[in-house]
């Protein structure tokens, strides 16, 4: 994943379309991505950018915070995750969120990112 912060319209479609396609609703504070504005016309898009080198997964105590070596991507396993909020600290770039006593992190939806599909601007990109 990659982010063209100064692309970025904050018209909020890839936090709706990621909580509607894993929440089944659509709640922007559930979504895997958040945009935060800046200043009236800037906006700064917090997503996952699946590092290989991942701090949250080096210090989750429980190792529920994983980096998959296989598909090259970072996901949960809720029924091992303690929510010590360890993994939100250490994100380098804010992206692991949590909600409801719930840690939230994109897995780039199984290899097709729906928050690219709908950025018509192109700020974010799968690669």
């Amino acid at each position: 994943m990659e982010v063209e912060q100064e692309r970025c319209t904050g018209c909020h479609l890839c936090e709706t379309v990621c909580s509607l396609s894993h929440e089944g609703k659509m709640n922007l504070t559930v979504s895997r991505i958040q945009i935060d504005p800046l200043s009236e016309s800037r906006y700064h898009p917090r997503v996952c950018l699946q590092c290989q080198k991942c701090p949250p997964s080096e210090v989750c105590p429980t190792r529920a915070f994983q980096w998959d070596k296989e598909t090259r991507v970072v996901r949960i396993i809720e029924d091992e995750c303690d929510e010590c909020g360890l993994c939100i600290s250490e994100c380098p770039f804010s992206a692991v969120f949590e909600k409801g006593g719930r840690i939230l992190v994109c897995d780039i939806c199984a290899g097709k990112p729906r928050c690219v599909e709908v950025c018509e601007k192109r700020a974010i990109i799968f690669a």
